[in-house]
């Protein structure tokens, strides 16, 4: 197996090979300076990344596989694979086209005819819910589509949510306006009514712009004592967080299949999240999860009382999240069908993955 990734902050591309696996790390950035290209001049975008698909098209000339697996559709990866003969496959991740409508950027405007062309293109697709296997349709009617769940760290599935009495609220994720943030606050304002010892722990990296203007909206909102900004922990620190927490909310205004949602279920808990983009092909509400219209802050605030009031419901979603998580995000789970998904491709070239 060989992995080719990139990376800006190193001083020349890397290789090197750890049980039996090749690693080719590309460096790719703005010329001159170990630093990736801006949102604000997008040139790797613009430019349709030539820098580094000059590189990777070498190192797969090199290596000759017999299958190439992209994951996502962020970067250029998808455009090297298409300039090769190889069998291949494109992992969906997010969708650009549609968080342009929710948060547009410059980046994304150049990056959504990319992801178009790209889809266009392509023949294999693996997609984790309904909602990127419709937009894949959508732009490609013969496209073959296949269910390729995302792998879950199993520090998660070792964890057992203890379901403590602490009125402790996790959000784990970026800390930016597309994830539903400040429709989070909103809610905690009215939790803190019923509940006025309540915290709110938020998990992940934020723009000190963003982590000000927050702050005022905190202080304005009373709720200096009940939020916690803990930055970026790793997957250890978050499941113990997660496994001690009360609820897990993700307010987010578009995903596809958020990993942080994955991971709290892993652990088996009760979690809140929007009815928006793939979330729904991850939760069924009211059985494994609890689904509020998105941005709708009041709603979100009664699904937290409800969480905390109701030991039953708190029960009920605790064990049916795990055994969700365990059916969908394990290792053996997931290694079964991507090699189920390999095979079929690769037997369509007459080639046979062992």
């Amino acid at each position: 197996m060989h992995i080719i990734s990139s990376s800006s902050n190193i001083l020349f591309s890397q290789n090197f090979t750890k049980n039996r696996i090749h690693f080719h790390v590309v460096k790719y950035g703005f010329p001159l300076i170990n630093r990736g290209f801006p949102y604000f001049f997008p040139y790797d975008s613009i430019t349709w990344y030539s820098g580094l698909r000059k590189q990777v098209n070498t190192i797969i000339n090199q290596i000759n596989p017999q299958l190439i697996h992209v994951h996502g559709i962020e970067k250029g990866f998808a455009l090297c694979a298409l300039e090769n003969i190889h069998k291949s496959i494109i992992s969906i991740q997010g969708i650009y086209t549609k968080m342009q409508f929710i948060q547009p950027t410059l980046k994304g405007f150049f990056q959504k005819f990319i992801e178009k062309y790209s889809i266009i293109k392509f023949q294999n697709f693996g997609c984790r819910t309904n909602w990127d296997s419709n937009f894949v349709k959508e732009l490609n009617q013969n496209a073959e589509v296949y269910n390729m769940p995302e792998l879950i760290n199993q520090n998660y599935f070792n964890k057992k949510w203890v379901g403590n009495e602490k009125q402790v609220i996790v959000f784990v994720g970026s800390i930016i306006k597309r994830k539903g943030i400040e429709v989070l606050i909103s809610a905690l304002k009215l939790v803190k009514i019923q509940f006025p010892q309540i915290n709110l722990k938020l998990i992940g990296s934020y723009s000190k712009q963003y982590y000000n203007y927050l702050q005022k909206i905190i202080k304005h909102s009373n709720l200096e004592s009940n939020i916690h900004f803990l930055g970026v922990q790793n997957n250890v620190q978050i499941s113990k967080i997660l496994s001690e927490a009360s609820v897990f909310v993700l307010p987010t205004f578009i995903d596809n299949s958020p990993n942080s949602l994955a991971e709290a279920m892993a652990v088996g808990m009760p979690c809140i999240a929007s009815d928006v983009g793939g979330i729904p092909s991850m939760i069924t509400d009211n059985f494994d999860g609890l689904l509020f219209p998105s941005g709708n802050f009041k709603s979100l605030s009664e699904k937290i009382l409800e969480v905390l009031n109701n030991k039953n419901i708190r029960k009920k979603l605790s064990e049916n999240s795990k055994n969700t998580a365990i059916n969908r995000n394990t290792t053996e789970v997931v290694l079964k069908s991507t090699l189920e998904v390999y095979q079929k491709i690769a037997l369509s070239a007459e080639i046979i993955i062992r």
